[in-house]
């Protein structure tokens, strides 16, 4: 045998028993790989056990992938409740608003169908074990759009004195857009404005709400715009002043008697009436009804009316 030959039987006998070694230790360190992830994991589990918890608080469905052309007109229910699996650390502090639930309506056509919810955990060490309901029915429509007027709906009332006088709205008609048979309830968008206690003339943006004819609210349907430029003006009518009381006596007292002191409560009163009734009202003081002394003998004492001219009133009284 030449010594080439030799030379390469020693190299390929060299690698034979390399390769054998490498393999015999892979194997021992696989070995206690396995070994050591198995130790891990029990000991983590008794350290971090994996805990079921149930959320009573629903999670709202999102519907996704509406068909093009078609809107949804009911959902039989707008949460679902679920069972969870996961490790006790996971679960501190864990809510309800971190899952996310889903009805997929890729592919569905119009009528009620019974679909599927999807609830996504925040992470993949969570597992969601139970969906309450597990499918959920929708109720699909033609999508559909048409125009309807804008109306302003003035709500409590402005400070005493103070009267609503003009109303303007911009854009006075805008478009709703949803199923069907809901655009077709829609009679207006509704600009509420709360006029509580406002005394100065006012313009500001408000969001626009679709109402049927009674005045109920319209869900599931949009409005574009979505609000509408109101414009309210207020007047003062009614201004106040205080003017003394001055109680109408009539009769004599008993022979023997004269009339003493005279105590009024209030003594002065605050009237709120438009300017030219306030003017017409004598300054010296405000009357009351009669209050007959005729033949008394002992003190009077009376609840009396004030004499106040038409469109006045008392403030408190």
């Amino acid at each position: 045998m030449s010594l080439v030959h030799r030379v390469a039987g020693g190299i390929v006998f060299l690698l034979r028993e390399a390769i054998g070694s490498i393999v015999g230790n892979l194997g021992l360190a696989l070995m206690s790989l396995i070994m050591a992830l198995s130790l891990w994991l029990f000991v983590t589990d008794r350290e971090n056990p994996r805990e079921a918890q149930a959320f009573n608080n629903p999670i709202s469905v999102e519907l996704v992938n509406v068909p093009e052309g078609l809107a949804v007109a009911n959902l039989s229910e707008a949460g679902v409740r679920i069972r969870i699996e996961a490790p006790r650390s996971e679960l501190d502090g864990l809510r309800a608003e971190e899952f996310k639930a889903t009805v997929d309506l890729s592919g569905i056509s119009t009528g009620t169908r019974s679909v599927a919810v999807d609830v996504t955990p925040p992470n993949s060490r969570i597992s969601v074990v139970q969906v309450t309901p597990a499918r959920v029915d929708v109720t699909i429509e033609p999508r559909r759009s048409r125009d309807v007027p804008v109306k302003i709906s003035p709500i409590g009332s402005p400070e005493i004195g103070f009267e609503l006088v003009g109303e303007q709205v911009d854009p006075q008609r805008v478009t709703v857009t949803g199923p069907e048979s809901l655009v077709e309830l829609v009679d207006a968008a509704v600009a509420v404005v709360n006029l509580t206690g406002q005394r100065v003339s006012l313009s500001q943006r408000v969001q626009l709400e679709p109402r049927d004819a009674n005045d109920g609210g319209i869900s599931r349907v949009a409005v574009e715009p979505e609000s509408a430029t109101v414009t309210i003006e207020l007047e003062r009518r009614d201004y106040s002043l205080q003017f003394p009381v001055n109680p109408t006596l009539v009769g004599a007292p008993a022979s023997g008697f004269d009339v003493g002191a005279v105590r009024v409560d209030p003594r002065i009163v605050t009237v709120t009436a438009p300017l030219e009734v306030l003017q017409s009202i004598d300054t010296s003081g405000i009357g009351t009804t009669e209050i007959s002394l005729a033949d008394a003998r002992d003190d009077v004492i009376r609840t009396v009316e004030l004499n106040l001219p038409e469109g006045a009133r008392v403030e408190g009284g």
